[in-house]
């Protein structure tokens, strides 16, 4: 009996004949047997599921209509070489830049310091994601080796979800074959019962979670002839998923280790903007509000300066993060002269920092500074507040 004409039964995993009526073992109804069609509604599909070694429960079922069930692959080339491929390539790759990089720098420092993470986040990225088409294509049937392969590639993937090898060669055709592909992307994620327009617009999202996930190509999962392949399978894509986590991990560390100083500057510079943009809307109110003249004053003023006092900026303008701020209030100065045209001066603080009173027309991140308290001569004196 060849490989092609064998199951293992969804419920308890025993090898079966492919036109058997049930199993023989546990007595499950096979769903692939046309006189089975009429009892499927009556059985219990969700006893296709069982714990794999991290405790993950896989389902042996995609939707609630249709089993999903186990055949023994026969065409997806050796699974172990795959994994041990990938992960001796990835880990060869890694050791020897890091080698290569201590022996040009004389120590570990040097290593760490380096531009190492970038080489180390780049091929961990391109790993990641041939694995997992490597891990699709085992799903759909076929070598995992036929998807590193151009041009062939493609027609391996039209031939799963097209039923036409031929038709893969359409990709290569400018413009026509770029939208060919994102159709065959589309049909990819219909084929794993996933979203096709999700699969066809963020592919290198979608391909990771079907190539890790635990859903079968047409409702079928293909694996080895042992009885605990899909355990086996899981197990690999988890230590797989370990390894090259720790690296991305640790590259990331190495990142801010050698940027700690810029990014400490630039957060710096972000803290100080946001200060400056609260600044800029009080002037701007209030210049709207002298010009369309929407503002009144407590007391009559002789003199050509008026002063806008905001007790809560945040709650003025609604600006974004005010409430995990402290309340920041502030006043603007409109100075008139001779010729109706104002200039402005404006000042503001949340007890800690803030900025001094400064011409708007030097306001910049630098008059950010350790600010506690506002003038009082403004805060308690004579002000204009905006209709």
């Amino acid at each position: 009996m060849g490989d092609a004409d064998k199951i293992l039964c969804p419920r308890c995993g025993s090898e079966m004949k492919r036109k058997a009526r049930c199993c023989l073992k546990c007595g499950y109804l096979n769903p692939e047997h046309p006189d089975n069609e009429s009892m499927m509604k009556y059985s219990d599909i969700t006893l296709g599921s069982y714990s794999v070694g991290s405790g993950k429960k896989i389902n042996n079922n995609n939707k609630k209509d249709l089993v999903n069930f186990t055949t023994v692959g026969n065409n997806t080339g050796n699974k172990k070489i795959c994994f041990l491929t990938n992960i001796i390539a990835y880990l060869i790759f890694v050791i020897a830049s890091i080698i290569y990089i201590f022996l040009n720098t004389g120590s570990l420092m040097g290593v760490i310091r380096s531009n190492l993470y970038i080489y180390l986040l780049a091929v961990t990225i391109w790993i990641f994601v041939f694995y997992s088409f490597e891990l699709i294509y085992m799903k759909m049937n076929k070598k995992w080796w036929s998807s590193l392969i151009p041009v062939y590639n493609m027609m391996v993937l039209s031939d799963a979800v097209l039923k036409s090898s031929l038709l893969g060669l359409i990709v290569f055709i400018p413009v026509v074959g770029q939208i060919f592909l994102l159709y065959m992307l589309f049909k990819l994620g219909r084929g794993f019962n996933k979203n096709g327009f999700l699969t066809m617009l963020f592919p290198y999202i979608m391909i990771p979670i079907i190539g890790f996930g635990s859903s079968g190509f047409e409702g079928r999962n293909y694996v080895d002839e042992e009885q605990y392949a899909r355990e086996k399978d899981y197990k690999r894509s988890k230590v797989f998923l370990i390894i090259i986590s720790f690296i991305f991990v640790l590259s990331i560390g190495m990142f801010i280790y050698n940027n700690f100083t810029d990014i400490k500057k630039q957060n710096k510079n972000l803290s100080r903007n946001y200060y400056v943009g609260i600044a800029k809307k009080m002037v701007e109110k209030t210049s709207w509000s002298i010009k369309h003249e929407k503002y009144s004053c407590s007391n009559d003023i002789e003199s050509n300066e008026y002063v806008f006092y905001y007790p809560d900026v945040g709650d003025k303008f609604n600006i974004p993060f005010s409430l995990y701020n402290d309340v920041i209030s502030g006043y603007v100065v409109a100075t008139k002269d001779g010729n109706d045209n104002y200039s402005f001066k404006v000042s503001l603080t949340d007890g800690k920092r803030g900025i001094p009173e400064v011409d708007f027309d030097n306001l910049k991140a630098d008059s950010v500074v350790d600010f506690s308290e506002l003038d009082d001569k403004y805060r308690y004196g004579l002000s204009c507040y905006i209709k």
